[in-house]
């Protein structure tokens, strides 16, 4: 259409699964349907990660769809999954070979760990890392800068650092102090003591920071909407 949607991309997105099935299961070219794209270089893939539709997600990984493809900002499904926090679509797209997806950079530079941060979403930020291929450092990802030289943390700074961003730094210092290697015969104990301040420290953060999470979407939106502002 006029949009450059195909009726796969308007299925994906609006997550009529059943049609999806029926599309792929007729296409003369299967490969050619899952690549489409709309005018913006997004594939059914991109619409159905960004939505939430596991289901579809799953229909179109099994009929190979492209997981890394990139759309004109350079945005590929994941960044769309971690942007709206979908834990399980964002498990499905790291699996296996899949998981470099993680180290993927949009045009301004922002990993998929990035928006996870940005957004709110400790939990998939965590499992993000977890999931990375073996030779992808917690410290290396967290320590990746978009155009603006921004890490993660940093990211996450800029939308308000309330409990949940807390819990995100903490996450992320443990794990990235393990995975930190032992250069020197006291290096173990250092980085005990190091691990042991920065937990203490988001400790102290949980404990003065007010909890913002019953008030997110009803009190502080504007506020929040100008913090964002003020870090773009």
């Amino acid at each position: 259409d006029e949009l450059g949607m195909t009726p796969l991309l308007w299925a994906s997105k609006r997550g009529f699964g059943d049609v999806v099935e029926v599309l792929l299961a007729f296409a003369d070219d299967r490969k050619e349907l899952i690549s489409s794209s709309d005018a913006d270089g997004s594939s059914p893939l991109h619409h159905a990660a960004r939505k939430g539709h596991n289901d579809i997600v799953e229909l179109l990984v099994r009929a190979d769809a492209t997981i890394n493809a990139t759309n004109d900002d350079k945005s590929t499904p994941l960044h769309w999954a971690a942007s709206h926090g979908h834990m399980r679509i964002a498990s499905l797209l790291m699996q296996g070979k899949n998981a470099w997806a993680v180290v993927n950079e949009q045009e301004d530079g922002k990993t998929p760990v990035h928006l996870a941060a940005s957004h709110r979403h400790p939990e998939l930020v965590r499992m993000m890392i977890e999931g990375a291929p073996k030779n992808v450092s917690a410290k290396l990802l967290l320590g990746m800068r978009d155009k603006l030289k921004r890490t993660p943390l940093f990211s996450a700074c800029c939308v308000g650092n309330n409990a949940a961003v807390a819990a995100a730094v903490a996450i992320a210092a443990a794990i990235a102090l393990a995975a930190e290697p032992a250069t020197q015969a006291y290096g173990s104990s250092r980085r005990l003591q190091r691990l042991l301040f920065l937990l203490l420290l988001c400790f102290l953060l949980l404990m003065l920071l007010p909890d913002q999470q019953s008030t997110w979407h009803f009190t502080n939106t504007s506020a929040v909407a100008a913090d964002s502002t003020a870090c773009h």
